[in-house]
Parts: structure tokens; C-alpha cells; sequence
């Protein structure tokens, strides 16, 4: 018998009993009459060898759902460039053809070169699942903006946010960078490659669109 929590798991059969000696007892000679006219030794060797197999069967599991858990990492790389692209969601199975097309040549010269191969067949790239994904890394996306607008929309709400005669983005720009800390790595992301590379005007176009989503966005927010 095996621990777990409050009950005791046979290892001959995966039963579960109460841990209590007359529970046990019960178990073995209701279950495995055989097992108990057996001698001493070879209830042992036969005890030692359930728990090896109990243990490879383990063992095995972990290593099913750690490939697995790999190949389905995997499928998310060409799910965001199938999405960024706009392309068919099954150009996935295209993706899986022309990567075993060239695998073969690539890794010739790897001691690997079986494993890496099945590895590539085995993630899965099929239009449902290129759909799921995409879904998916549109869900973690929306979810990223709506923690990083988050704070600002409260600059805005609180009357905090205002031009105050300078051009409408750069300022937005300066009260991002300025409040950093409150919005993290992704915010920097996103405001520096727009800081101060477009002309003035376009700047401030974007800056007035900007402000007045933001009241749309707070003036939505105290309606509902």
C-alpha cells in the first residue's frame, strides 16, 4: 500500500482503502486471495516489482506531458506571425511542411536529428488550433492594454491629465514616462517608438485623438 493523504492506494491494482490495518487486510484477502497464499518472499518480489512498474508508468506520464506541454508552446510562435501577417489560419500546416522540408537537410549533421524532426511534427498546427491560439494571444493582448491604460485613465478622470499648452502627445508621452512604474515594461514598449519620429502636426493629431478616446473611454465608464 501506498500514502495518500487519508486513503492507502494498492499497488497491485490501484484500489483505495481506508488507512486503517483492518481496511487493509480486508482489501487483500477480498481482492487478492492469491497474493496471500503466497510465501513471504515472493509477496515482496512481487510488491517491489507493481511498485517499479507503478513508477516507469509515472515516470512516463511526465515525460507525455512535458513534450506536450512543449509542443503546444511552440504553436504559438506561428499563430502570432499568421496572425500579424493576416494570413489563413491553416497557412499552419504550410508552416509544419516547409520547416520538415528543410529539417531533413538542416540537421543532417546533428546526432539529434530524429528527435528534433519529431518534435516538429508533434506540435500542432492545425487551422483550429491556429485559430485557438490567435484567440488566445488576442485575449492576453487585450487584457496587457487594459492593465497598462488602466492608470492613465485615472490621470484622465482625476482632471490631472491636461495640455497645458504643450502639443497633446508629446505630452501624453512625458505623463507615461513620468508614471512608469505604474504601467511597466510593456507601456515603454509602446511609447518610445512613437516619441517625437512624426511631424509636429501629425504629433498633435495623435495627441487629440488620443485625449478625447480617453474622455469617450471615462465618459462610457461613469454611464454604465
Amino acid at each position: 500500500m501506498i500514502n495518500k493523504g487519508d486513503k492507502a492506494v494498492c499497488v497491485l491494482c490501484s484500489g483505495t482503502v481506508v488507512c486503517r490495518t483492518s481496511s487493509v487486510k480486508r482489501h487483500f484477502e477480498t481482492n487478492h486471495k492469491s497474493f496471500c497464499e503466497k510465501s513471504e518472499p515472493e509477496q515482496k518480489e512481487l510488491i517491489a516489482s507493481a511498485i517499479k512498474d507503478r513508477n516507469k508508468q509515472s515516470t512516463s506520464m511526465f515525460k507525455y506531458v512535458s513534450k506536450n506541454c512543449h509542443s503546444s508552446a511552440a504553436s504559438y510562435s506561428p499563430a502570432n506571425a499568421i496572425a500579424r501577417h493576416g494570413k489563413l489560419f491553416q497557412e499552419g500546416e504550410f508552416f509544419k511542411e516547409a520547416w520538415l522540408a528543410c529539417a531533413a537537410s538542416l540537421f543532417d549533421d546533428f546526432d539529434n536529428k530524429d528527435k528534433i524532426i519529431q518534435r516538429i511534427k508533434d506540435v500542432p498546427l492545425s487551422r483550429n488550433t491556429m485559430k485557438d491560439r490567435i484567440l488566445k494571444l488576442a485575449e492576453n493582448v487585450t487584457d496587457q492594454q487594459k492593465m497598462t491604460l488602466t492608470p492613465l485613465l485615472l490621470y484622465r478622470k482625476n482632471g490631472t491629465l491636461t495640455q497645458k499648452g504643450s502639443p497633446p502627445l508629446a505630452y501624453t508621452v512625458e505623463i507615461l514616462k513620468e508614471t512608469m512604474p505604474l504601467f511597466g515594461s510593456l507601456s515603454r514598449q509602446l511609447v518610445d517608438p512613437v516619441d517625437f519620429k512624426t511631424p509636429k502636426t501629425l504629433r498633435e493629431d495623435l495627441g487629440s485623438c488620443i485625449l478625447r478616446l480617453l474622455d469617450l473611454i471615462v465618459l462610457m465608464d461613469q454611464t454604465v
